[in-house]
C-alpha cells in the first residue's frame, strides 16, 4: 500500500510540476503581451489574446487529463490490494462463522457496538 501511495504521489508531483511550468509560461506571456500591446496593432493584439486563451484552455485540458490519469493509476495500483484484503476478510469471517462484516471506517457503513473486531486476524492473514 505504501509503495502504491508513493508511486501515485510521485506521478501526481510530476503532473503538478508540468502544469505549474505551463502556468508560469502563460503568466510570462500575459505580462510580455500586456507590456507590448501599446506598440502592436489591434489585429496583432487580438491574435495574441486568442493565443493566450488557447494556451489557457490547453492547460485546463492538461489538468483534467492528469486527474483522469491519476484516477486510472490509483485504480490500477489499489485494485489488487483491495482484492487481497477482501479475500483475507472473507476467509477470516468464514472461519469464524460470520455472515456479515461491516466496514467501521467513517462513512463506510454501520458500526456494530458489540461485534468482534476482526482486524487483528485479518492483519495476521495478510502477514502483518
Amino acid at each position: 500500500m505504501k509503495t502504491a501511495e508513493s508511486e501515485l504521489k510521485k506521478l501526481s508531483e510530476t503532473y503538478q510540476a508540468d502544469i505549474q511550468a505551463s502556468t508560469t509560461e502563460l503568466k510570462n506571456k500575459y505580462t510580455q503581451y500586456s507590456n507590448e500591446s501599446a506598440s502592436k496593432t489591434e489585429e496583432e493584439n487580438k491574435k495574441r489574446a486568442e493565443e493566450l486563451q488557447g494556451f489557457e484552455k490547453s492547460i485546463g485540458e492538461a489538468q483534467q487529463a492528469a486527474q483522469q490519469e491519476l484516477q486510472k493509476k490509483q485504480a490500477e495500483l489499489f485494485g489488487p490490494i483491495s482484492e487481497k484484503a477482501k479475500a483475507a476478510i472473507e476467509k477470516v469471517a468464514a472461519a469464524q462463522g460470520f455472515d456479515y462484516v461491516i466496514d467501521a471506517q467513517p462513512g463506510g457503513g454501520l458500526i456494530v457496538a458489540k461485534g468482534k473486531d476482526l482486524l487483528a486476524e485479518v492483519k495476521k492473514e495478510l502477514g502483518f
